[in-house]
């Protein structure tokens, strides 16, 4: 395979994030309210779809990882609607760390990982031209 590490070890990273909040979404089904429950089931799948997204590449990457951004966003904000005051401080410094991530990934997804339409594949995208010195 002809790709980074980072490429290859972020999907697992991410589908590990998604075993955890579907775990926790089993067990909040029996113990939260359930709006939480599906709001971490909301973020698991949301993470499957941001782990093939970044596997397959393409506009699939630039979807799943802006899923991702806006549900686990959704998610903080559910959390202040429900608990009120006390989850207030933990979900607004969530939610920023949510937009300065996903800020990055749609960052990096743009430039390393779906090209622009009408772009020329660049020397990294065509598998040995590396080492050419003419056309």
């Amino acid at each position: 395979m002809d790709r980074p590490l980072w490429r290859i070890v972020l999907p697992i990273l991410l589908l590990a994030f998604a075993a955890h909040r579907a775990g926790a979404a089993a067990i909040g089904w029996s113990a939260a309210p359930r709006p939480l429950a599906l709001a971490s089931g909301a973020e698991a799948a949301a993470a499957v779809l941001a782990a093939l997204g970044l596997f397959f590449g393409g506009r699939l990457a630039t979807v799943g990882v802006a899923a991702l951004g806006v549900v686990m966003a959704a998610h903080a904000i559910l959390l202040v609607w429900l608990l009120g005051a006390p989850a207030l401080f933990p979900a607004m410094s969530r939610i920023l760390a949510v937009a300065v991530g996903t800020g990055f990934f749609l960052w990096v997804v743009r430039t390393e990982i779906a090209p622009r339409r009408g772009d020329a594949p660049s020397v990294r995208d065509v598998p040995g031209r590396a080492n050419r010195t003419h056309p």
